[in-house]
């Protein structure tokens, strides 16, 4: 997953949040990616769930579903994340990267986004970024998600680099899940 962008800890992240159209020829803001997380070490690197995410075989889900049916606590959980491109206006205002982004954040631009004050938020020529942070680390790590009140329009050559955030995610493969 090197090719996704993560928000850092102590940095202000201004993200111009844009849509893209999916094969289906559907229009979204973001992708559902869900990972899953050793249960005893729930800070630990996540693995794309190749179910959810792909619609494949997932070694993670079955080894769950084995403990399920033998009445044993699941050895996995799962986090969802969101995958959005937006371009990154305070530091390459010229390219659009796939970011990553919790859950509370996601739920933060999806409440601009459907607001009466906000609903122009994803529009190209009149939309705005939205301004993150984060504190903390692990456990306590809290965001904070606004709108700018500047607009910030989007041109030709940014909306060419806008893709469906899937293709970037790399599928690990049944067998190396099964390895891991």
């Amino acid at each position: 997953m090197g090719k996704i962008r993560f928000l850092r800890k102590g940095v202000t992240t201004h993200l111009r949040v844009l849509e893209f159209t999916d094969k289906e020829g559907i229009t979204s803001f973001h992708r559902k990616m869900v990972e899953h997380h050793k249960i005893d070490a729930p800070l630990s690197k996540g693995s794309v769930c190749r179910d959810e995410v792909f619609g494949l075989p997932c070694a993670y889900c079955q080894l769950n579903k084995k403990a399920a049916e033998t009445g044993e606590t699941a050895p996995f959980r799962y986090r969802n994340r969101y995958l959005v491109n937006a371009v990154e206006i305070n530091v390459t205002p010229d390219k659009v990267g796939i970011w990553s982004l919790p859950a509370t954040v996601f739920e933060m631009i999806a409440g601009a986004i459907i607001s009466d004050e906000w609903s122009d938020v994803l529009d190209v020529k009149e939309g705005h970024a939205f301004i993150i942070s984060r504190t903390g680390e692990g456990l306590s790590t809290e965001y904070a998600c606004v709108p700018a009140k500047k607009t910030y329009p989007v041109t030709k050559a940014i909306l060419d680099q806008v893709k469906d955030p899937v293709e970037v995610v790399d599928d690990p493969g049944l067998d190396v899940q099964c390895d891991e």
